[in-house]
């Protein structure tokens, strides 16, 4: 299976996030960061390079000139944002592993199932084998019975 090829302008959504969720403050849109979040996961990024993309966004955020001062409460924003964006990530990468176990569960099943079916079939096959030469034995007493009273 391939992956959708990752966006080049992800980077450029993500910063633009970032500088609305430090300058909005206290009146934070807590949905955005998890709307980027679930974006990022259909991007088939992973969350490493989503860490990569919020460092260099946090890294222009605070450039000299900015309006943003990089102080304690816009660094605590700005982890905030990182959070809501990676539980998305999070969420779906968990539901995979567990959608994997049961996945690996049925499998071990059908693995059991299989191995069942085999030693049922090598039963029937040894079942048909000694019916054919019970059957074989028959006709041939009954051709030496017929014989014997003719």
């Amino acid at each position: 299976m391939t992956n959708p090829p990752k966006s080049n302008t992800y980077p450029e959504l993500y910063l633009a996030a970032l500088r609305k969720h430090v300058k909005q403050g206290s009146r934070v849109n807590v949905n955005a960061p998890r709307t980027l979040g679930a974006k990022a996961v259909k991007l088939g990024l992973e969350t490493l390079e989503v860490a990569t993309i919020h460092q260099e966004a946090l890294l222009k955020v605070a450039l000299p000139g900015n309006t943003f001062p990089i102080d304690r409460k816009t660094v605590r924003l700005a982890g905030a944002f990182f959070l809501g964006v990676i539980t998305p990530m999070e969420e779906f990468h968990r539901s995979s592993r567990a959608e994997n176990a049961r996945l690996k569960e049925a499998i071990g099943a059908m693995d059991e199932r299989t191995g069942a079916l085999a030693a049922s079939n090598a039963g029937l096959k040894l079942e048909i084998s000694q019916r054919l030469t019970a059957e074989e034995t028959l006709r041939t007493s009954e051709a030496t019975s017929s014989q014997l009273l003719a």
